[in-house]
């Protein structure tokens, strides 16, 4: 059996991407029809300690 990858955080992400994605959240809201077809999308991105969308 092989053995997984493993990549430390350093190897995924540079610094400066951490801390960027530490600071905010993201909320994705769908809407579907009574067919289950997707039929908007929304997003809001906001900073974590505020609340405030960016």
């Amino acid at each position: 059996m092989d053995t997984p990858l493993k990549l430390s955080d350093k190897q995924l992400l540079p610094e400066k991407a951490k801390t960027e994605i530490q600071d905010r959240f993201a909320v994705i809201d769908t809407e579907t029809n009574w067919d289950d077809e997707v039929m908007s999308v929304g997003v809001v991105v906001a900073d974590t300690k505020t609340k405030k969308k960016n």
